[in-house]
């Protein structure tokens, strides 16, 4: 599941009671961030959680500093 499927694919989103987590590079090029929060959208309140930070579309800073991996930590 990804900004694909919504902008080109079936568009229906995730399936209920999914528990779904999005990272999102604030300085994605590719990707813009409303995309992220139209995606999250679609699963079930309070499954989702989107967490946007710092980085590029790669999440590279978040990969080399360490932080990605606790933040899967804290999940």
């Amino acid at each position: 599941m990804s900004w694909v499927t919504l902008t080109m694919g079936s568009g229906q989103g995730y399936a209920e009671d999914v528990a779904v987590w999005i990272g999102h590079g604030t300085r994605d090029r590719r990707v813009g961030p409303a995309e992220s929060r139209r995606l999250g959208s679609t699963g079930s309140p309070g499954r989702v959680r989107l967490l946007e930070v710092e980085d590029d579309h790669s999440l590279h800073a978040s990969v080399a500093d360490g932080s990605l991996v606790e933040w899967v930590r804290e999940l």
